[in-house]
Formats: structure tokens, C-alpha cells, sequence
């Protein structure tokens, strides 16, 4: 029965999701994907853009085009000078132009800005303190965004989360009892399949914390974003932008978080079989979440999640939408 909630359980984080479609009827008066509110002045102080240069610590890496900006974050959560907090927090910026949406960027720039990711997290692996580079985007307000530039967040970090190196220990442990990667078993993604182009499949995770979530994960056994080439990166930027289309043709405005799950670096780990070494990194892959619904009491009281729309469904109207041609 539609209604009768269905408990399932996801095998890289261990995380357990209710599917209760009655959820999604709750009264609910709040909007959480409503864009920013226009800035008064538009863009004239938002330090991302061009003009506003002054605003902006110097930069530490710009793409050859100037199109994209890599800088520190003046409101960091890690510092090369902590005794503690060892680390470095950047920003990403995707675009000179203030009010440009993924939805309307071309594939060559966003190839510029995972190129721009790219060679940050190869700097990063040189650093033997840095242990995990956690990237992210914030777009849209209730997404936890505070400027409505497009950029993106890389956090070095000098300790291994939770939460990564759980994910890399359930890659581990499930080539132990299969030899073989969980994501190379392709029916792991393809159960729910969304979108594919050469290199890359986007999918529904079958346990899905997070209403209409997608994942987008390579074809090809890459356990580091700094792995791939030039022309994977031409088609992640492909798929990622199909998927984020589809996203906001489902539900406009929507705001939503991406999260890369990537390798950890540094790590010191026992002698393993050259097969063993092959999987022991993973299989990146990154996740687009969207705001539609907070978490609450439930979620962190337990880590435990409800999702108030089937995996199922959230595949079938994506997969129509992009079939359609309205990305």
C-alpha cells in the first residue's frame, strides 16, 4: 500500500531511511525554495563579482579564460595557522556574472569550474597533513547559501570526517565479500537510472535520504576527482547540468546542496593485495540534495531520515522531464 511506510537501509553510509508517502500531505506553511530576494543594488556589493574585486582576498588560482575564481574564505572554518583547525576553506566562483544559474551555463564552463575543483584537490593531496577535501555548492538560501553568486566550497581538512571514511570502509568491506566495487556492479545505480552519457550515470539511490535526491557516479573505477581526465570532466559537467535542469523543471526555484564523496588522502592503511589496493579508495561520486524539506527532531535525534517521495517516482519524473527535452 502506497500509504504504509517502507524502511530501508543505504550500504555505503549505513543510514537508515523511512519512505512515507503520507508525509508529503502534511499541512506545511513555510516556503523553503524560494530563491534570494533581489539585492538592493543588484550586484553592486557582492564581492564576487568583478567589479567588486577589492572585496575579495587575492586570488589563488584562476583558470587560463579568467572565467573562473579560486579564493580563500575570509570567514574560514579551517586555517594553516590553527594549532587545532589545520587546514584551508576556499571559494569557488563559477562565473563573472552575478545572476547566472547552472541552468544557463554553457558545458565548456562548466568544465572550467570542475577543472578549477580539479586542480585545487591535486594541490591538496601534496599537503601530507591533509587527510580529506570535502567539496560542496550551496545554491539557493535554504540551501545554507549567503550570496546568490554561483561558487562553490572546498574544505582541507587534517582529520578524517565520519562520514567519508565510513563510506570508504563499506567500499572496502564490499569487495572483500565480492571482489568487485559496489558501483562497478552497475546494477547498484542502474536500478534507478535517471541519466547516462559515456562516462558518467545519474541515479536515484534506491534509499534515498533526501526527497527527489540524485546521484551521479563515473562508469569507469575513479576513486579521486583529480583522476579524471579532461574529457570525463566534459561529461560530468554534461550530466551534472542535465541533472540540475531536470531538478528545477520538477520544482522550480528549488535550492538544493552538491557533495562530493571522494577519496581520502594521506591515509596510512595496512599492506593489502594489489586487487585489494584498487578498491580501497571508493568510487567517487558526488550527490545533488534538494532543500525541499529540513531535517528535524527525528533526524537528529537518530540519524535516521524520512523521505516523503518514493526514489521510484522521483526516477520516473525525472527520466520524462529529460526524455521531454525540458533541460
Amino acid at each position: 500500500m502506497a500509504d504504509v511506510p517502507e524502511l530501508r537501509k543505504d550500504f555505503l553510509t549505513g543510514l537508515y531511511v523511512t519512505i512515507s508517502e503520507a508525509r508529503g500531505n502534511r499541512p506545511y506553511m513555510f516556503n523553503n525554495i524560494a530563491e534570494f530576494a533581489e539585492e538592493s543594488g543588484a550586484s553592486s556589493k557582492c564581492p564576487f563579482c568583478p567589479e567588486n574585486s577589492e572585496l575579495m582576498p587575492e586570488t589563488v588560482y584562476t583558470t587560463p579564460n579568467g572565467l573562473v575564481r579560486v579564493i580563500p574564505n575570509k570567514y574560514m572554518a579551517f586555517s594553516s595557522e590553527s594549532p587545532t583547525a589545520y587546514g584551508f576553506h576556499e571559494v569557488v566562483i563559477d562565473t563573472l556574472e552575478h545572476k547566472k544559474r547552472v541552468t544557463e551555463m554553457k558545458i565548456a564552463e562548466l568544465f572550467e569550474v570542475f577543472f578549477a575543483i580539479q586542480q585545487r584537490l591535486r594541490h591538496y593531496a601534496g599537503d601530507e597533513r591533509i587527510k580529506y577535501v570535502q567539496v560542496i555548492k550551496n545554491d539557493g538560501k535554504s540551501a545554507g547559501a549567503s550570496l546568490r553568486h554561483l561558487h562553490w566550497q572546498i574544505f582541507a581538512m587534517s582529520f578524517l570526517p565520519e562520514r567519508p571514511q565510513k563510506i570508504q570502509n563499506n567500499f572496502l568491506k564490499y569487495h572483500r565479500q565480492t571482489k568487485s566495487c559496489f558501483f562497478c556492479d552497475r546494477g547498484k545505480m542502474e536500478i534507478l537510472k535517471v541519466a547516462e552519457n559515456n562516462a558518467f550515470i545519474a541515479y536515484c539511490p534506491f534509499a534515498s535520504t533526501y526527497t527527489n535526491m540524485v546521484n551521479i557516479a563515473p562508469k569507469r573505477h575513479v576513486s579521486d576527482f583529480g583522476s579524471f581526465t579532461k574529457d570525463e570532466l566534459k561529461y560530468l559537467s554534461q550530466i551534472f547540468k542535465v541533472c540540475v535542469s531536470a531538478l528545477r523543471a520538477l520544482v522550480p526555484n528549488i535550492a538544493y546542496n552538491v557533495c562530493f564523496q571522494n577519496a581520502l588522502y594521506n591515509t596510512e592503511s595496512p599492506e593489502k593485495e594489489d586487487e585489494e589496493n584498487e578498491f580501497s579508495g571508493g568510487h567517487f561520486f558526488l550527490q545533488i540534495i534538494p532543500r525541499i524539506s529540513n531535517m528535524a527532531g527525528f533526524e537528529f535525534a537518530t540519524d535516521c531520515y524520512i523521505n516523503s517521495v518514493r526514489p521510484e517516482k522521483t526516477c520516473e519524473l525525472l527520466k520524462n522531464i529529460i526524455k521531454n527535452g525540458k533541460t
